[in-house]
């Protein structure tokens, strides 16, 4: 063997054995390659081309173009899959899929995904109307179509709405698709099973099973079906198959309960009921996902017996759950038992609606059935309203209507009109006097305070008047993190300082949504209770709570953040007491320590301007003031704009956001001593939201 370092140029798929980049070579030179060969006196070499390293980071995510200006149906569809896929809630997906059925009524892939929209709403009549455009297209000239999805959700659909013999034909085409075989073949299964045709039905499980050997559904309804045909050996060994591949699934182990007391072998019978109870976790929910698994193959006598385990189980939680008597009705009226049915659904509608929220769509035919009985029950209105919200709000609030009509001292309905007259309706009138009515009906709900200050909030409605709604009620409002820290929060707007440090100082908080800005306010009531000592005169104590407001106290879990934006101002205002007290040493060292900090939001770069006027900057703290009033005109011009970044919700609102401008802008021109112009820009602040603290405050100031 011998070695060769060469330069000659080959191709780069010329085999070799080994290959060693020589010691030495860059990405700017030419490589060698040291080649290993046997008995070879060729010299071979080869000299790659070189790539420039890319030191860029990745273009940076822009937000989707309109729906109009995206040229093709393709990226239409792509970019409305991506919102969809990230669950981004500041745009719609549907209007890119909209636009592209606009262009192309027939667009297979869009009317394929509004379907499925629509569908998971539980609208099904216009879901149907999509998935068949989409079907019309993919079986043109009577084609077979090689991607059947559009067929599968069409029949599932059928399914649904009891048209079986529809549904059987519609699932069996799309059962000649690879992808959606199995879950078509199991879906026939069911309709069998509905049919007590179990022979067709364990057929048509046998086919799902073909295709995907582990589908737990399949095998779990298998299991069902040879125990109802008598094969009950076979039953044990499918639902002891389950069990190995999910060693905690409920539906085996009630199947083997049932299975081991018709055997009359009662140990294991026992044994598998304790652990079947110990899966279920006395939750009621648990039961009712177990049942509708028999429901949905029309396996109803299982379902009832389970339920009924529920009914009389020694847990009160349990036992006491509307949502099961519902079922139960519903299933005693599939059974053509009226009068158990009725008996049921009356029980349910007696029991207290605290806790009980149906979010299933099979539900919806459980309270309507309800109703058929009686339509006076006002709960079974609520429950279909709560179910319905979040994918039909207009019929959800139509319900909820409906149930005060019928039970006018419903608190929790009124407070659910409120939240859908505000969110769907954008009518800030109605959700208010709809709060009010629950909070009438209802003191003691402690989330009810946070969420109709927030309406208060928006309409602009007096901080006194708020903040008394909050204190007379302080018992209940404790009683939730979210509505204490609103109730802190105006109090140190309304300049009741010393009662909001004692409310922080007071309780731990937990991080939670909705506690967010708890530091802010910690460091607002500390820095603003200084500034009161240090317009007295009091430098001492003015310099304590501008100390403290540098701390993260232990009972509000936060960590400390050393680029917190508020640091400049805390720095700022500590760096004044210094100054009165006359430590310059000390006072010169936090005001450096204000202008170093980098990445300060706009608003706190007033402070900085500050501090370099402080060090003797003059030229420096101009140049930020001047940019923050660009910054402050620029975003009024913007306010509109959607955020495509806010993590949650839609972000700030446009009354926030020109706020936010507006304070902004007042900062730049108090800090170029334009009084007036920092006077109107604060009071337009405060106009567009009541909450801007230190707007409130230097307009005082002013």
């Amino acid at each position: 063997m011998r070695l060769f370092e060469t330069t000659l140029n080959i191709s780069p798929s010329t085999p070799f054995s080994h290959t060693v980049v020589s010691p030495g070579a860059t990405k700017e030179q030419d490589l060698k390659l040291i080649l290993l060969s046997n008995n070879n006196e060729e010299i071979i070499s080869y000299q790659p081309q070189i790539y420039p390293y890319q030191e860029d980071l990745p273009e940076t995510v822009k937000p989707p173009e309109e729906p109009e200006e995206i040229g093709s149906n393709e990226e239409l569809y792509y970019t409305g899959l991506r919102i969809r896929q990230f669950h981004n809630s500041t745009l719609n997906q549907e209007d890119y899929f909209l636009e592209a059925l606009k262009r192309d009524p027939l667009d297979v892939r869009c009317n394929n995904i509004m379907g499925i929209i629509h569908m998971q709403k539980g609208e099904y009549e216009v879901a149907k109307d999509y998935f068949r455009r989409a079907v019309y297209r993919i079986t043109k000239d009577y084609t077979r179509p090689r991607e059947c999805e559009p067929l599968y959700h069409l029949g599932v659909i059928l399914k649904k709405q009891a048209k079986y013999e529809s549904a059987i034909d519609t699932l069996y085409r799309a059962a000649w698709d690879y992808e959606f075989s199995s879950p078509a073949y199991f879906n026939l299964a069911q309709i069998f099973s509905i049919k007590h045709k179990y022979d067709l039905a364990l057929d048509a499980l046998n086919s799902s099973l073909n295709t995907n050997a582990i589908n737990i559904n399949a095998l779990c309804l298998k299991a069902s079906l040879l125990r109802l045909t008598g094969d009950l050996e076979l039953a044990i060994q499918s639902a002891n198959q389950i069990l190995e591949i999910d060693k905690l699934n409920q539906y085996a182990c009630n199947e083997l309960q049932i299975i081991y007391d018709q055997l009359h072998k009662n140990n294991e019978r026992d044994q598998y009921q304790a652990l079947l109870i110990k899966l279920l976790r006395d939750y009621p929910e648990n039961y009712l996902e177990l049942a509708v698994s028999y429901i949905n193959s029309g396996l109803y006598p299982d379902a009832i017996k389970l339920l009924e385990m529920a009914k009389n189980s020694e847990n009160e939680k349990l036992h006491n759950y509307p949502s099961v008597y519902y079922y139960l009705g519903y299933l005693y009226h599939l059974m053509e038992d009226s009068a158990q049915a009725r008996k049921n659904f009356e029980t349910g509608m007696k029991l207290s609606v605290d806790y009980c929220f149906p979010f299933r769509l099979e539900s919806v035919s459980v309270y309507e059935t309800a109703l058929s009985y009686n339509d006076k029950d006002s709960r079974a209105y609520y429950y279909l309203g709560n179910l319905l919200y979040d994918k039909q709000p207009g019929v959800a609030i139509n319900h909820w209507e409906q149930a005060v009509r019928i039970e006018p001292g419903l608190s929790i309905a009124h407070r659910n009109l409120g939240w859908g007259y505000n969110d769907y309706q954008n009518d800030i009138d109605k959700a208010i006097a709809s709060y009010e009515q629950a909070l009438k009906l209802d003191r003691t709900k402690s989330r009810y305070y946070s969420e109709i200050d927030q309406l208060y909030e928006k309409s602009g409605v007096d901080i006194n008047k708020r903040l008394k709604l909050f204190t007379e009620n302080h018992e209940y409002v404790a009683q939730y993190q979210v509505a204490i820290v609103r109730e802190i929060e105006l109090l140190v707007l309304a300049g009741e300082y010393d009662k909001a440090i004692e409310y922080l100082d007071g309780r731990y908080f937990h991080r939670q949504e909705g506690s967010a800005g708890l530091h802010d306010l910690h460091v607002n009531a500390h820095l603003l209770r200084g500034k009161l000592y240090l317009e007295k005169g009091q430098t001492e104590k003015a310099l304590e709570y501008f100390l403290t407001a540098d701390t993260y106290p232990e009972n509000h879990l936060i960590g400390r953040d050393s680029l917190y934006d508020a640091n400049p101002q805390i720095y700022f205002y500590t760096g004044l007491a210094y100054e009165k007290k006359g430590d310059l040493s000390a006072a010169m060292e936090y005001f450096k320590k204000a202008c170093e900090q980098k990445g300060v939001r706009t608003d706190y770069e007033y402070y900085q301007a500050l501090a370099y006027r402080k060090t003797g900057f003059a030229e420096k703290a101009d140049q930020i003031l001047d940019k923050m009033i660009k910054t402050g005109l620029e975003q009024l011009e913007s306010t509109d704009n959607v955020d495509f970044f806010a993590k949650f919700g839609r972000g700030l609102s446009d009354e926030q956001k020109k706020a936010n401008a507006y304070y902004i802008l007042g900062l730049g021109y108090l800090g170029k001593s334009d009084n007036k112009k920092a006077r109107d820009s604060f009071t337009m602040a405060i106009n567009h939201n009541t909450n801007q603290l230190w707007s409130k405050i230097y307009l005082e100031d002013l």
